[in-house]
């Protein structure tokens, strides 16, 4: 990782590279990539400044969560974002305030940010839809992203006009056995508060391992509209969104368990030769390597004494 850091600093004077990489850092770990560029370049080097911006372009693509008080959490994502560091739970309708160079939640708690904005009018159709489907979904992401009883995800449910915005995120790091993992997932509830709301999305998964190597598994997935039947009230359409999202979820993660169980049988088979380069199969007897590894020397030895 230092190696890497090094390598990506970049020219003199210039935090581009480092940037670049710290943004691009795997799933939990952007705190430890930042205190790795610190310590090559210095915090001078790299100050306060560029680990903001390069943690404000990690949230847009990466949607980390963060926990605010005990058992409660927060996906930092752009669909939610009123400021600078202002992001809104949308299970509480308050604006969390973020130190974008710490990442933890600032001092004063909530912030002032607009969250109506996101939110949707107080009494409006949409609104009713999104608070109803954000309670639906909530109790599904803490089944999600559950792990031996502690919860690693969140769920946030945004207007977007006559829309809803869905964004689920899930991230669990057990750095001691080097590995590290994301679920992410964005949906668009269309029509939410008419007669023939339809769901679309994609889901992004991130693994990294690294024990003894550095691996990493990218998987991404967008998945076309479908018709919410029997979704006349909200209470009906937070339901339907739900199966609807457990469903294609399910199947997208038995898809990609299959993908990689091949891997071992079918793909890593495939990529080995059938016979070495001379044609012959190996012979695994070591006396017989001895043996030819002797015979240059014995040639020499000859060929010497002649």
């Amino acid at each position: 990782m230092a190696a890497a850091a090094a390598a990506a600093a970049g020219a003199p004077g210039s935090t581009d590279g480092a940037q670049g990489l710290l943004a691009r850092s795997p799933p939990g770990q952007f705190d430890i990539v930042a205190k790795e560029i610190r310590g090559i370049v210095g915090a001078d080097g790299f100050p306060d400044a560029a680990v903001a911006a390069a943690r404000e372009a990690h949230l847009k693509s990466e949607r980390p969560v963060l926990e605010v008080g005990k058992g409660h959490f927060v996906a930092l994502c752009p669909e939610g974002q009123v400021g600078p560091g202002k992001f809104v739970d949308s299970k509480r309708a308050a604006v969390v305030c973020v130190d974008m160079v710490t990442g933890k939640p600032s001092e004063g708690g909530d912030g002032d940010g607009d969250a109506a904005a996101v939110l949707g009018e107080a009494g409006s159709p949409v609104r009713a839809a999104r608070e109803a489907v954000v309670g639906e979904l909530e109790t599904y992401a803490g089944h999600a992203f559950s792990f031996r009883g502690t919860r690693h995800g969140a769920v946030e449910v945004f207007v977007s006009g006559e829309d809803l915005t869905v964004v689920l995120s899930g991230v669990k790091t057990r750095l001691d056995n080097f590995w590290a993992a994301q679920w992410q997932s964005t949906w668009t509830v269309s029509g939410a508060a008419g007669a023939s709301p339809s769901l679309s999305g994609s889901v992004r998964v991130t693994t990294h391992y690294f024990e003894d190597g550095n691996v990493q598994l990218r998987a991404a997935k967008d998945f076309a509209a479908v018709p919410l039947k029997g979704a006349a009230t909200p209470e009906k359409l937070a339901e339907a969104v739900r199966r609807a999202i457990a469903d294609t979820e399910d199947a997208y993660q038995a898809a990609l368990a299959a993908v990689v169980q091949s891997v071992e049988g079918e793909t890593m088979r495939d990529l080995r030769r059938a016979m070495p380069l001379s044609g012959q199969p190996m012979a695994w007897n070591l006396n017989a390597h001895r043996f030819r590894r002797a015979l240059p020397s014995a040639k020499s030895g000859a060929g010497s004494s002649s």
